[in-house]
């Protein structure tokens, strides 16, 4: 089934612009690629990254170099040489001087041996953060997909109720014709025609409503694939992929809690709560740290190399602390952490309730058009045979005018509710797939 696209959205579109039909996959990839809240969540994840890679500093040692230079000036003092060290002592000896310039340069390291199990906790929440951040963009990129399709299925909806409107108009104005001809022969009473005129009216009348309607529906798949909404309009490709099987209740469960984003996050939210009592539990227990440090001092530059040499220093050293007493702090943040425990274990179960609600009634929903489809269709059918034989009667002169409106606006409204019912259906099968968490699998690796 083709769409055929209506003067409206010809006129729309600028000479210039290379004609397309976009798919329900080429909108959503274009949206994948354009939209900016999809950009933004993607540099959650980078931090988050970062973030694990900062998270290491803990556990591997930290290296300094240094260097520095003094001097000090004062009144002209004996000083002697110290015998071991070579520096000198003021106030003795018979050499004069009047400054002394020192010269230093040193490498250090510090790490720690262990501290708690606060290394460990850490590294594991960078990691569980890059876990949450990754879930949530997947969030992000199943919304963006369910509204793209949301959009695109209202656009050819609107399409099609406007084609379904032209035709009806036309059909309306043919009717005014022919039952003029039929007045004109006082065949027919004034009634009927201006009962004609009046259902011709309410025919324009539509076709405006669904011209605007268009408009909008145009205007809102450019939203959703991130373009201006004064960007020219889409030309679309009927999708005709047939409704996709109603998953089994007990199985769709299982879906949702396995695949749904939003669910996984709040889960991983848990995790990162329980790591962060984790840590402050840590800094309850001994801490070993150690340092190392190497370096020597001149009295010049040029013979601070020999000073390596010669009068070098080399300090190690192991630390280990206890804490013993913080004025309530630690037991303090104990408690919040253990309360924020409990408050994120409540809004993953509040999580899964909402979901499962919202599934359960998406899925009700995607069945009741499921059944209704059908009778649309045979509705449809009937509609259209009773206005066929009354169309035959009045033309006989055994139906009023009034039976063919009214057999006219039946088969309107007919047609009207197959195309409705269907693309409602497209659009809540979407909803479906996104609360289960699934919407996004088919296109992971475009």
């Amino acid at each position: 089934m083709k769409i055929k696209f209506t003067w409206l959205g010809l006129l729309l579109i600028p000479a210039w612009l290379p004609a397309q039909n976009w798919s329900l996959d080429d909108c959503i990839r274009e949206a994948l690629t354009t939209k900016e809240a999809l950009l933004s969540a993607q540099l959650d994840i980078a931090s988050a990254e970062q973030g694990k890679k900062g998270s290491y500093s803990s556990v591997m040692p930290s290296f300094r170099l240094s260097g520095g230079w003094q001097e000090s000036r004062f009144p002209e003092r004996a000083f002697a040489l110290d015998p071991i060290t070579g520096e000198p002592i003021i106030g003795s000896g018979t050499s004069k001087v009047s400054s002394v310039t020192s010269i230093s340069s040193g490498f250090s390291g510090s790490g720690t041996l262990y501290d708690g199990g606060r290394w460990w906790n850490t590294i594991a929440q960078a990691s569980n953060n890059i876990v949450i951040a990754r879930q949530r963009t997947r969030q992000t990129r199943i919304n963006v997909i369910r509204d793209v399709e949301n959009a695109f299925f209202s656009q050819l909806k609107a399409e099609r109720l406007l084609e379904v409107a032209q035709k009806n108009l036309e059909l309306s104005t043919r009717q005014v014709e022919l039952v003029q001809q039929q007045f004109d022969l006082g065949s027919v009473k004034k009634t009927d025609l201006l009962k004609a005129e009046v259902r011709k009216g309410q025919a324009r009348m539509d076709l405006l409503n669904r011209e605007v309607a268009l408009r909008s529906a145009q205007r809102n798949l450019l939203n959703a694939m991130g373009h201006a909404p004064s960007d020219p309009p889409f030309q679309l490709k009927e999708d005709d992929a047939p409704l996709k099987p109603i998953p089994d209740p007990a199985a769709a469960k299982t879906i949702l809690e396995q695949s749904n984003p939003a669910l996984l996050a709040v889960k991983s939210t848990v995790e990162d709560a329980n790591l962060s009592l984790n840590l402050i539990k840590g800094a309850r227990l001994p801490s070993l740290n150690y340092q190392l440090s190497y370096g020597a001092s001149s009295d010049a530059l040029s013979s601070l190399g020999k000073a390596y040499q010669d009068k070098w220093s080399l300090n190690a050293g192991l630390s280990l602390s206890f804490p013993l007493f913080s004025g309530f702090d630690l037991s303090t943040k104990t408690q919040q952490a253990r309360i924020n425990v409990t408050k994120k274990v409540l809004e993953e179960a509040s999580t899964r309730k909402d979901l499962l609600v919202q599934l359960s009634a998406a899925m009700d929903g995607l069945k009741a058009y499921h059944d209704i489809i059908p009778i649309t269709r045979d509705v449809l059918r009937s509609a259209e045979e009773d206005l066929n034989l009354v169309e035959k009667r009045y033309a006989l002169g055994s139906a009023t005018i009034l039976e063919v409106l009214d057999a006219q606006v039946s088969v309107v409204k007919a047609r009207s509710d197959v195309i409705t019912t269907l693309y409602d259906a497209r659009i809540q099968e979407a909803r479906v797939d996104a609360l289960l968490g699934v919407l996004d699998k088919s296109i992971t690796n475009n």
